[in-house]
């Protein structure tokens, strides 16, 4: 496309990620997420659209992210780091778990590190004005266990075996 003189938007990026991800080829979808990124476009709705997330998980990241942005600790740290944090403790708290490395994906200008101590930082700065420990939801391995072996293009009889495997270790609780 660039060598045709035609540069890629935000939009034509986001074809391009969902075409890769309806044909089940995430590490591709993931490449251009990094390319876009690299480029200085920002991940928008339809970036996190395509990740699989739902209002309800937009809304609560925006309650959250509305809780803490006038917290003097927070002046001064990385702003895409403590949004990319409330949208991970927005999917904990709605059971819709994502590895902070597929948040971090989609963001601009955040390492894991930085959403970690950002969400961290979050955490206990709520629980201390609400008074009581916050909510997020255990994760479980099954939680992700679907999805990885979508993006990983699994057979449905190796998809079985490995939820069975999951559902063991859990009754063992290793």
């Amino acid at each position: 496309m660039e060598d045709d003189g035609f540069l890629p938007d935000s939009c034509s990026y986001n074809v391009i990620i969902q075409g890769f991800l309806q044909n089940r080829d995430s590490s591709t979808a993931v490449q251009f997420i990094d390319e876009m990124v690299g480029k200085g476009f920002s991940a928008d709705s339809s970036t996190f659209q395509m990740l699989g997330l739902v209002t309800a998980i937009k809304d609560r990241a925006n309650e959250i992210y509305k809780k803490v942005e006038d917290q003097k600790p927070l002046k001064g740290r990385n702003q895409d780091a403590i949004l990319a944090a409330c949208l991970y403790i927005a999917c904990r708290q709605e059971n819709k778990a994502r590895t902070v490395k597929e948040i971090c994906s989609v963001v601009t200008g955040a390492t894991e590190k930085e959403i970690g101590r950002a969400k961290e930082f979050i955490v206990k700065h709520l629980e201390v004005e609400m008074g009581q420990s916050m909510e997020m939801g255990t994760i479980h391995a099954a939680d992700y266990l679907r999805r990885f072996c979508s993006n990983l293009g699994m057979t449905n009889q190796a998809v079985k075996a490995a939820h069975e495997a999951v559902q063991k270790s859990e009754e063992l609780d290793i």
